[in-house]
């Protein structure tokens, strides 16, 4: 099995994306959201996960203040049936960012399902509670950290 590929994140690839409804939603509904995106992009502080010729995801991170980081990541319908590559290049992705940067804590927020909370455990996060009504659909979504 080859590896992925990231790229720096650039608006194009949103629009590239074969996006999940969810997450299709989720920004269409934030009428800011384009303009995060964009300053994500202009920034460099996303990357987009190519593999087999698709796009499997785009992935970034948001420094809170000194030493905290978010990290937020959008993926794509391909991300079932790549699951192991794009698992493992988010983990590669994730060492690098904690690497290159002065991080004491990263943090990120996930919808509360057995499958993210697999994920987020994959990527060795620990659970910290959940966050109710937290979605544009109020679904719950749980709050996860690595401390580092």
């Amino acid at each position: 099995m080859n590896s992925a590929t990231v790229i720096p994140f650039k608006m194009d690839h949103l629009e590239c994306m074969q996006m999940r409804d969810y997450e299709k939603k989720q920004l269409e509904f934030d009428p800011s959201a384009a303009s995060k995106m964009a300053a994500l992009a202009t920034y460099g502080l996303g990357g987009t996960i190519i593999y087999d010729g698709r796009i499997l995801g785009v992935i970034g991170y948001l420094e809170m203040w000194p030493g905290v980081y978010e990290v937020w990541a959008f993926p794509s319908i391909w991300v079932q049936r790549y699951a192991t590559v794009y698992l493992r290049t988010v983990k590669q992705y994730v060492k690098v960012l904690e690497k290159e940067h002065p991080i004491h804590r990263l943090q990120s927020a996930a919808i509360n399902d057995e499958l993210h909370d697999k994920w987020m455990s994959f990527l060795g996060f620990t659970e910290e509670g959940v966050l109710r009504q937290y979605g544009f659909d109020k679904t719950d979504f749980k709050q996860w950290a690595r401390i580092i």
